[in-house]
Order: C-alpha cells, then structure tokens, then sequence
C-alpha cells in the first residue's frame, strides 16, 4: 500500500483487513489466513478495481532467486485467499481473475483516516481562505447540479432463519409482515420469526379441503394474505385475502390456470399474468381490463410499485439468461425497462416503500440492488450493484418494518464425493472434504483432473487431494481427459454463466486454458485417440454427423457416418470400435467395424459408458427411478448390477458417475439444503 495509507484499515462486505497486524476479520472474529494470501490480499487492496498482475504478484511473495512452480504456487495461494472470503472464481464478489493477465479487487472498499505522526505547519490563513472559498464554490456545484454520489448498501450479515430440514424444496415465494415471514409449499402455509427459530404452520380451516394451496402476496397497507387454493387439478384457482393469521378469510376471484397473481398495496386491485398478456382486476366488484399484451406458454411473474399505480413484470418469462424487468402503469401507457444499464439476467423483485431501491434475483441466483438518488445526486443515473454471490431461488421480499433486512430462499448445493466399496458392500467417502466429479486419472496415476461441485470449474489435483489447482478461471467445463502423454487435458467448455454451446478447450498444467482454433464445437465429451494425434467430439449441430474426429495436426474433421442422433462417444482399447448413446432414449449403441453399421446392445437408457480394459464390458450408470451402477457385456447385452444409490446423487449438469482404477464406483453425494434466509444490510 501507499505510504500514507499504511496505517488505515480497509473494509469490504462484512470483512476488515489490518495491514500492520496483517491481520483479517470477518463480523470482528480475526480469521487464520495463511502469509502469501495476506500478501495478494494487500497487494489487491491497494489499488481497488485495478488489475494487479501475476507477475507483480510473483515479485512480492517470492524474491529473486527463489526456485518454485509460480504458475501453481500462485493459483493455490490465490484459492486460499478465496476460501477465506467465501468468494468464487466463476462468480465473483471480491476477486475476479482477468484471463492471462492476473486479478482485480472488484467490491467497494472503505478506509479509515490514517493519522499522521508528523505534525505538519500551519499555513497562514490568508493562504487557506481561496482553497476554502474554492471548495465552497465546488460545494454549490455539486449540490446545484445534483452530482452527490449515491450511497450504496452492503450486505452486513446473511442469516439463516430455519433449519435445513424444515424447509421443503418447492417453495416459490416468501412475503413478510415485519414479525415473521410467512411462505407455502404448495400443501402448507408456514411461518418463521424473522429471528429465526421453528416454522409453524398456519392453521387455515377454511383450506383444508383443497388439492393445492399457497401463499401469493401480501398488503403491507391492510395487513393481509393473498392466498390460492385449488380442488381439482385443472381446476380454476381460488383467491382469497385473509388476516396474518389466516383470519376472517374472504373469497375475491377466480383465475384460469396457468397465472400468476400479485396484489396491490392497498389490496384494492390484483394483477395476474396469463399467457396472452397482463390484467388488473378490482376487488370490490370484479372489473377487469388486460394492460399489456404478451404472448408465450408461460406466465410471468409481477410484483406492484408502492405506489401502487405501476406493475412490473419479466420478459421473456420463460428464459433466466435473457429475462429483463420491467414496468408499465395501470392503464397500460409508459412501459419501461427498470434496469437499463444492466445485460445480465433478470428474475422477479420488489420496490422498497420509498421506490428508490429495486432488490431483484440474478439469473445466477445472486440478488442485486437497482438504487437512485434522492433529492441530492438528481443528476446521477441510477447505480446497479451486487448484493451477493448466495445461489438464492425465490425474489427478495421486503420487510415492511425496516428498510435494512429482506428475505429470500437459498439453497446451499454442497456435495461430497463418495466412492462404492466393493468389499464392505457400502458407499463410503472418496476422499476427505473432496467434493469432484467428472475425474480423470492422469496416464502416471498421480494427478486428478475434475470439475467442482457446485460451481463447473475444472481443477487439478494430486491422487490424496493435495496440490489442487484451478486450470480454467472464467470457464464453466465438463468431462475433462488427459492426452496419452499427460501434458495435456481436453475438455468442454464455455465462458460462465451463459449458455452458449461448448467448444473444445486445451490446457496444460501451469498455462492458461485456451479454446481449440477456429472454436470447435465439442458437445458433452472430448476423448483422446492413443496416439495423442486425434479427439473423437461430439457435434452440437444437427444438420451434421454428430460424432467427428478431430485431426490435432492438421485442424480437419472427419465426419462418422450414421452419428446424425448419437453422442457421448467413446473409442474400445483397440479403436476398432466405438460406443455411443442415441440423444433422448439414452440406448447403448456400438458401431460393427466388419458391417460398418451401428447396432444397440442395451435398451434400456444409460449414462456415461467406459470400456473395461480388455474391450469386453461396457461400465455405465443405469438411468431410472433407481440409479444404479452397472457393466454390460458387449456380446450378450447382458446386464449386471453392480451396487445401488441408496442416496440421491447430484451434479452441475445432471448426476454423473465414474470408476476408480479398480472400477469401483465413484459419484457426488448430495448434502445440499433448502433454507430461509434473512440478508442484512448496513444501512
């Protein structure tokens, strides 16, 4: 750091670093953070939202003539420091890596005044006065032409409420009442203190023959539920306003499934979406007109403005990476977007009461906050900002009782990779706190190739889990392999949180990851011919064959006949042949070398298919109401069970399945866990 910032302490989110002490706290508890992340954290800091490279970073932990692996060295002590945060490389909230250059700080960071040791002269005040009478004018300026620079909240704490085995995964929207926040599950009502503590469930009688029943919205003005209820299952939809408690109930509409309803603040008025457009309909007497067209399946979500004249609404409805919000008046004129500045994906939110801040759901899961300035800064456009990184499944709701704390649902995807041991006949811990899957052994046996569990990201580590490295930084990656020769490792990717096609990458242990020129399209898998010269793909494109082989020297690729609807090819030890799987039915097919022609050796849908050494079985996951692992003989057919899940597997793309060298199972156990979560903001 600077010499005049030496002494200050900088604050960022709920942390604080101490250069002096070298020390890092979070919420005031003083964090154990190891010598060389301090370092990268005080060099990051230093200089906020410039990118700090990797060799300035290599000349301030290691001196000149130290011997070390900078390239892995760096990437470890960087993930430290991450671990520390609780940040993630794909999805940044303090540290986002710049691709082939090095990192950059990206969340606001506060400082304390340094206090100076050495006492400074005084100026005479006949030398103060202009640069008093300048900031003066300077002053007027900036309140005159309203550039007062906006105050943006941080997230101060994020609080679980409930414990994560009383929350049901199917929970679509929380409302709060300032005491407690209230949310159903399609067959209950349920309330939580914004404390936390025990949900309880309301007791609703007048509901207790329905087939369907939740909780839609609630009037902050009159103090009451909107709830649905249902009797039959393509029957219409049942409105109902009633107390907190679920009193004095009274029936005000009925709708058409599909919809999707929200109510005014005064409870005067509900909108509801159908899928030929947006409607308002009084209470008192059912008059109802449509204020917006839309066409679609599906219908979007609202929310009202607190002023309770404006809807909002996302388009398309149906589409979280290009979903926008936005609004239009009652009487269906000036319809606008609310978050302009902004391309990211767009989920449903809410207005605080004074409608300057708009808390809505990324389409990563992460809330963000759209804030205009009040009667100071009327010239500032508004501010979008980041909240947090928290995968979060339902839109923020507010509490009517403070501006500082909202809600939502999170889910916590957490995983544990568990390997089937034969002799014990029982699942046990692959390796301990290793949550990977798509693992690929190196040729020499010592190194893991995988993709993180959540968050795609392909790594590298020794055989026990130690020496881990992020290969990838930015890219979301599947089924990595390793050449023949291990100096290399191929795999699907693309660049995180889009959902582009995935192209075929190349990365070598201490490089950075670059895409196959001219950008391959790649599919699900990339396998290695024996040689290293050759990559057998799979085609995104339809109109093609579907299974190429890609020539590494010369760039070509070679179609494979009749692969039109077939992918997730693998070669036979020998290459003589390959197996595959028919897109949608998930058969096992394997082309005849000697007819020339590809016949299904397995009816019944699979997943992820592995030669056995001596080209006789196929190894694969069994696809039904029951996951199981299995081999099959490539002669017969013959199916043979190997071990069932007696848990519920999980992955970034679908449950996946491996085998160790001993061909032992191997898959992520799911430890995930639903909950209702309080975010607190500083201000």
């Amino acid at each position: 750091m600077s010499d005049s910032d030496l002494g200050s302490k900088k604050r960022f989110g709920v942390f604080e670093f101490d250069p002096l002490a070298r020390k890092l706290t979070k919420h005031g508890v003083s964090l154990k953070v190891q010598e060389q992340p301090i370092q990268i954290l005080f060099a990051l800091l230093d200089q906020p939202g410039r990118i700090v490279t990797r060799e300035e970073l290599q000349r301030r932990l290691w001196p000149e003539g130290t011997f070390v692996d900078f390239e892995q060295s760096l990437n470890k002590a960087v993930n430290k420091l991450r671990e520390a945060l609780g940040d993630s490389a794909s999805h940044p909230l303090y540290i986002e890596t710049v691709a082939r250059h090095g990192y950059r700080f990206v969340a606001p960071v506060e400082g304390d005044q340094t206090v100076k040791h050495v006492a400074e002269p005084a100026e005479p005040q006949q030398r103060k006065a202009p640069w008093l009478a300048g900031g003066g004018f300077i002053l007027t300026i900036l309140l005159g032409t309203g550039l007062w620079p906006i105050d943006v909240p941080q997230v101060e704490r994020v609080v679980s409420l409930t414990d994560a085995t009383t929350v049901k995964a199917g929970v679509e929207h929380l409302i709060s009442d300032g005491t407690t926040v209230l949310y159903g599950d399609g067959n209950d009502v349920w309330s939580v203190p914004v404390a936390g503590g025990q949900p309880k469930r309301l007791s609703l009688p007048f509901l207790h023959q329905a087939w369907l029943k939740g909780l839609a919205d609630y009037s902050p003005v009159r103090q009451q539920l909107l709830l649905f209820s249902a009797y039959a299952g393509s029957g219409p939809y049942a409105l109902w306003l009633a107390g907190t408690e679920g009193e004095t109930p009274h029936k005000i509409a009925e709708l058409k499934p599909p919809s999707r309803v929200a109510l005014a603040p005064d409870a005067e008025q509900i909108a509801f979406s159908m899928p030929d457009g947006i409607y308002i309909q009084a209470v008192n007497n059912g008059e109802r007109k449509r204020i917006h067209l839309m066409t679609g399946t599906t219908p979007t979500r609202l929310w009202w403005h607190p002023s309770g004249h404006t809807v909002g609404f996302l388009a398309p409805a149906d589409d979280t990476q290009r979903s926008r919000a936005w609004q239009v008046n009652d009487d269906g004129t000036h319809l606008r977007r609310i978050v302009p500045e902004m391309e990211h994906g767009q989920g449903a939110g809410a207005w605080s009461q004074d409608g300057k801040r708009f808390f809505y759901l990324g389409g990563e899961g992460e809330l963000f906050l759209r804030i205009q300035s009040g009667v100071l800064g009327w010239l500032r456009p508004p501010v979008v900002t980041r909240l947090s990184a928290r995968q979060f499944r339902t839109p923020p709701v507010l509490d009517p009782a403070s501006s500082r704390r909202l809600y939502a649902m999170g889910s916590i995807h957490r995983g544990e990779t568990t390997r089937y041991d034969q002799k014990a006949r029982r699942w046990v811990s692959y390796l301990e706190g290793f949550s990977g899957e798509q693992i690929d052994r190196s040729p020499d046996g010592q190194w893991l190739a995988y993709i993180t569990f959540p968050g795609s990201e392909l790594h590298m580590c020794r055989i026990d889990g130690s020496s881990d490295v992020l290969l990838a930084p930015g890219v979301d990656a599947i089924n990595p392999s390793w050449s023949p020769d291990g100096m290399q490792i191929a795999f699907s990717g693309r660049p995180a949180g889009t959902v582009a096609n995935f192209k075929l990458w190349l990365v070598s242990p201490g490089r950075d990851a670059v895409p196959y020129p001219p950008g391959i399209e790649s599919g699900f898998d990339t396998i290695w011919s024996g040689d290293g010269k050759r990559i057998l793909i799979g085609q995104n494109d339809s109109s093609q064959s579907r299974i190429r082989i890609l020539h590494l020297t010369t760039g070509e690729l070679e179609s494979i006949a009749g692969t039109e609807r077939l992918f997730s090819p693998r070669w036979s030890p020998g290459e003589e042949r390959i197996v595959a799987l028919e897109s949608g039915s998930m058969k096992l097919r394997i082309l005849d070398p000697v007819k020339g022609a590809w016949r299904t050796i397995s009816d019944r849908p699979v997943g992820y298919p592995k030669w056995s050494r001596d080209g006789k079985y196929i190894y694969a996951v069994g696809v039904g109401s029951n996951a199981e692992a299995i081999r099959i003989e490539v002669a017969t057919g013959r199916r043979e069970e190997i071990a069932q899940m007696d848990f519920k597997p999980v992955g970034n793309t679908g449950f996946w399945l491996g085998w160790t060298e001993d061909w032992e199972p191997l898959t992520v156990r799911d430890l995930s866990s639903t909950q209702v979560y309080r975010v607190d903001l500083d201000h």
